[in-house]
């Protein structure tokens, strides 16, 4: 398979739904997946380690609250990120049983300075 050819620890699918495929390959080969969009944790626990989470109910409360308060403009656009809860990481029971707390802590110490622009992340629409 690609994933023992390429000698993956790890394989990250980013098709949402249409993915399935890429964390039961994981799952088969033995080696840790990440999913992408929605909480995918429980799909194969222990083999997906977390998943990379749009928010867009955050989002859309955001747009709402935002609206409610005359302060919503339209026609434009902005980019929501970790710092605004717009992206995330799944950080359920099964991340924390499953991801070392050394990599946790990690994860946080770089989620932190990315919230606040020690991390540049840079975006197309920038």
């Amino acid at each position: 398979s690609q994933i023992q050819s390429q000698k993956a620890d790890i394989v990250y699918q980013v098709a949402g739904g249409a993915g399935m495929g890429v964390l039961e390959a994981a799952k088969e080969a033995g080696v840790y997946s990440i999913g992408v969009d929605s909480n995918q944790n429980d799909i194969y626990p222990g083999s997906v380690l977390t998943s990379m989470m749009k928010n867009i109910d955050n989002s859309v409360f955001r747009a709402l609250e935002m609206f409610k308060d005359g302060k919503l403009e339209f026609g434009t656009h902005e980019l929501l990120g970790i710092k605004e809860g717009g992206i995330g990481l799944a950080e359920d029971d099964l991340y924390k049983q499953h991801v070392p707390q050394s990599i946790r802590d990690q994860i946080e110490e770089i989620k932190n300075k990315i919230s606040s622009g020690e991390i540049k992340v840079d975006s197309i629409l920038d």
